[in-house]
This record gives C-alpha cells, structure tokens and sequence, in this order.
C-alpha cells in the first residue's frame, strides 16, 4: 500500500500519529508513505502550496515520521502533473524546484522516491492513446532534474496516478483510457 498523509490542513504530528498507528500498534509494516496529493493544486484542501513551500513542509512530515519508524519511504512532491508549474516565479516545474530546494537545504536524502501524477489532458480516445509516447521527454527532462539536484540516478520514481483529464468523465470510463 501507498498512504497519503494530509498536508493540506493536517501537522507532521498527525501523520507520524498515523505512521504509529499502522506500523507499531496494528504492525502492518506499510512502507510507501506519500506527504499530500497533489498539493500545487487549488482542487486539494489547504492548497495550493508553492514547491518550495511544500519542501519545507515535506522535511517536517519526514523528521516526524520517520522518528516512529525509520524503516518508512517519505515520495514526494505527489505533484498533480508531470510539468506544472511550480508557483514560485522560478521559470520552473514543481518537481524541479522541489528537488533544488531539497538540494539546498541539504535534505535530498530525505526524498525515498520522486512521485508524480499524469493526467494526460486527452478529450478524444486518440489523443489518450497518444499520451505515453510524451513519457520518453519526460524521463530525459526528470533525469537531468534528478541530477542537477544531487540525487542518485538509482532513485525510485512513482507515477502513482494516471489516467486521461479528469473533467471528461465518459472517455476516463472507456476502454481507450484502460490501455
């Protein structure tokens, strides 16, 4: 399982309630742990957060977390695209600018996984189908991201949801979206 912890209106006490909770108390040994949901979005409560905004946020939900159970994996930024932007009048993506903020702070080990959504924007079954050929650029660009920020390139990467535009309910319900 991959749980999300809220930061939108949620403490890092919360979420390291929650770490306890499943992992002491109940021993459900979860590993993947995810702080927010797409947190540069308006549609998330308490958002949208800038990306560096949420960096600082994401290293208070991972001191507090990890403190219960070191063994945990923090993913972040659980951003809402692959390429939004990072609302921080840097010219650059949200992942991007969380990952230099990370670098800067010196907190990039505290990242377990780079964890983003994709949904593609597709309107027709063709348009959908078309989407995953634009994966390829998108690697390319993460990699330099992933190394201009310090990481190892051995970091997982988790697209944790996909699928077409959210706003067009019968082509997300049809078999085109399924493949």
């Amino acid at each position: 399982p991959l749980i999300t912890v809220n930061v939108g209106t949620g403490t890092p006490q919360e979420a390291a309630s929650w770490v306890y909770y499943a992992n002491v108390t109940k021993g459900y040994g979860i590993k993947y742990w995810q702080v927010g949901n797409e947190m540069d979005g308006i549609w998330e409560t308490g958002g949208p957060f800038r990306a560096d905004d949420y960096a600082f946020r994401f290293t208070e939900y991972y001191d507090a977390m990890t403190a219960v159970d070191p063994t945990i994996i923090i993913t972040g930024p659980v951003v809402g695209g692959p390429n939004n932007n990072s609302d921080a009048y840097d010219g650059l993506t949200y992942i991007q600018t969380f990952l230099n903020t990370m670098h800067t702070m010196g907190k990039t080990a505290d990242i377990g996984a780079v964890d983003f959504h994709w949904y593609a924007g597709s309107t027709t079954a063709a348009a959908a189908l078309g989407t995953p050929s634009q994966m390829a650029t998108f690697a390319t660009n993460l990699t330099s991201w992933i190394s201009t920020a310090g990481l190892s390139p051995t970091i997982p990467v988790m697209m944790s949801e996909y699928n077409v535009n959210a706003g067009t309910p019968l082509l997300m319900n049809q078999l085109p979206t399924g493949l």
